[in-house]
C-alpha cells in the first residue's frame, strides 16, 4: 500500500536510502508477530462482502450503503494501523492513509446528487448521531488485538460525504441536476474500478502478511533448518521442491497459504551513497522499487537463501533470529523467566543436558568427571592429575564416539 525504495549490497538492506537493515532482519520481525486477531478480522471482513460500487440511476443503491461504507472504512483504518506498527512502514510512513474509501467518493460526488426533479437518497447523507465517532475531526480510535495490545492512538479527519451538497470553506455548495446530466457510465465505471482496487489493495496487504505465518515458517521450520549447518544449494532445491509438491497436493489451501511469485517490484542499479568513517562513499546497488510488502517479503526470502541470511526459530524462546555465520540454535536475547542468563546460556545448557542423558557415552564421561572433581575438591588429587586425567578422558570420549574402542572398555578407562 505504501511504495518505497531498497538498495541492496552483500548482506545490508537500505530502505529509501536512508534507513539501514541486516538481510533477512525485516522478514524475522514479520515471523515474530502474532497475527491472530489480524487474521480474524481479515476473515470477517471478507465473509461480509460488502458493496460499496456505485449504480445507475442512483435510487437503486441499497439502504445500507451508509453502513457498508462506514464498515469498510473502519476496517481499512484497522488494516493501516496495523501497518504503521510494521518494519519499514513505521520509520518511512510518516503521513499514513486516512478515509481513503470516503475521499474518493467525494471524488464523484456528483455521481450521488440529483438524478431528477425528485431528491434521491442515495445512502450517503451521514448523520453526526449515528457516525460521530468518524465526523469529528479530533476522534481518537484505538484498536486491541485479543492480547490487549493497543495500536496507537490515531486522530482521524473525517469528511461528509452528502447526497445534494458537500461542504467547502464552510459554505454550502449545491451542483444542479444539469451538471449530473452530462456525466455518462464511464464515471460510474471509473469509480467502481479504483473500489475494486482499493478493496483488493487491502485484501492483497493481508494476504501478503498471513502468507509469511502460513508458507514462509511453516518451509523454514519443517523443510528448510533441519540439519546442524545453513543448508548447501542441493539441499535447499531439495528443500524446497519437496514443499511446493505437498503444497500443490492439498487443494484446501488458500491464497495466502501458497508461495506466490512478486508482484510489484522493478528492478535496476543505482549508486547509493553511504557514510563511513565520517566519509561519504558511493556504492553501486541492485535498486528495486516495490509497491506492495509482499513483493519485499518474497525477495527477502529468496535473497536470504542466497546469502546465507535467513531467520531461525529458537530452540529455547520459539522466536525467529538470524543466526549468523555459527549457526546457532539459540538466539541472544533474555530467557523467558530469567534476568540475566540468554536462550543461549539456558538453551545450550538443556542441550547438553539431553545429550547427556539419551548417549550412554556421554552419560558415562559426565558421572566421571564428577566423580574425579570431587577427588580434586576433597584434594585427594592435585590440580595437574586432575588436567591429566581430564585430557584423558576427552580423548578416550572421542574414541568411542568414533567407535574406535568398545564401549565396556571406554567405561573402565575412563573410570580410572
Amino acid at each position: 500500500m505504501y511504495n518505497f525504495k531498497v538498495y541492496r549490497w552483500k548482506d545490508k538492506t537500505y530502505i529509501n536510502e536512508k534507513f539501514e537493515y541486516k538481510t533477512g532482519e525485516i522478514l524475522g520481525s514479520y515471523l515474530n508477530l502474532n497475527l491472530r486477531s489480524f487474521e480474524k478480522k481479515h476473515l470477517e471482513f471478507k465473509k461480509k462482502r460488502l458493496e460499496i460500487k456505485a449504480k445507475y440511476p442512483v435510487n437503486e443503491l441499497k439502504g445500507d450503503y451508509n453502513e457498508s461504507v462506514w464498515a469498510a472504512q473502519k476496517h481499512f483504518d484497522f488494516v493501516d494501523g496495523f501497518a504503521k506498527k510494521l518494519m519499514p512502514f513505521k520509520e518511512i510512513v510518516n503521513d499514513f492513509h486516512a478515509n481513503r474509501l470516503i475521499k474518493l467518493l467525494n471524488e464523484y460526488r456528483l455521481l450521488f446528487e440529483y438524478d431528477d426533479d425528485e431528491e434521491v437518497d442515495a445512502g450517503l447523507d451521514f448523520s453526526e448521531q449515528e457516525y460521530g465517532e468518524y465526523l469529528d475531526a479530533d476522534t481518537e480510535i484505538d484498536f486491541k488485538d485479543e492480547d490487549d495490545e493497543e495500536f496507537p492512538n490515531k486522530k482521524m479527519k473525517s469528511r461528509y460525504i452528502e447526497v445534494h451538497s458537500h461542504r467547502d470553506d464552510k459554505e454550502l455548495i449545491v451542483f444542479e441536476p444539469s451538471e449530473f446530466a452530462q456525466r455518462d457510465g464511464e464515471d460510474i465505471a471509473e469509480l467502481n474500478a479504483k473500489i475494486e482496487y482499493l478493496f483488493d489493495e487491502y485484501n492483497r496487504f493481508a494476504e501478503d502478511i498471513l502468507r509469511v505465518k502460513y508458507v514462509y515458517s511453516d518451509f523454514l521450520d519443517n523443510y528448510f533448518h533441519l540439519g546442524n549447518a545453513f543448508p548447501n544449494p542441493h539441499e535447499t532445491a531439495e528443500a524446497y521442491e519437496k514443499y511446493v509438491l505437498e503444497m500443490k497436493k492439498d487443494k484446501m489451501r488458500t491464497i495466502y497459504e501458497r508461495f506466490v511469485p512478486t508482484k510489484s517490484a522493478f528492478s535496476n542499479y543505482g549508486v547509493l551513497r553511504i557514510v563511513e568513517n565520517k566519509r561519504e562513499l558511493p556504492l553501486l546497488c541492485e535498486m528495486i522499487e516495490y509497491r506492495d510488502i509482499g513483493s519485499f517479503l518474497n525477495y527477502e526470502l529468496f535473497d536470504g537463501i542466497k546469502t546465507g541470511n535467513l531467520p531461525k526459530r529458537c530452540g529455547n524462546c520459539g522466536r525467529y533470529f538470524l543466526p549468523g555465520s555459527a549457526y546457532a540454535d539459540f538466539c541472544e536475547r533474555i530467557s523467558p523467566g530469567e534476568k540475566y542468563k540468554t536462550c543461549r546460556d539456558v538453551g545450550a545448557k538443556k542441550k547438553f543436558d539431553e545429550k547427556v542423558k539419551s548417549d550412554p557415552i556421554w552419560l558415562t564421561y559426565q558421572r566421571a568427571y564428577k566423580t574425579h572433581y570431587a577427588r580434586y575438591m576433597k584434594k585427594k588429587m592435585t590440580i595437574s592429575e586432575f588436567e591429566k586425567w581430564s585430557a584423558m578422558a576427552i580423548e578416550l570420549r572421542a574414541k568411542a564416539l568414533a567407535k574406535e574402542i568398545a564401549f565396556d572398555e571406554y567405561e573402565r578407562l575412563i573410570r580410572e
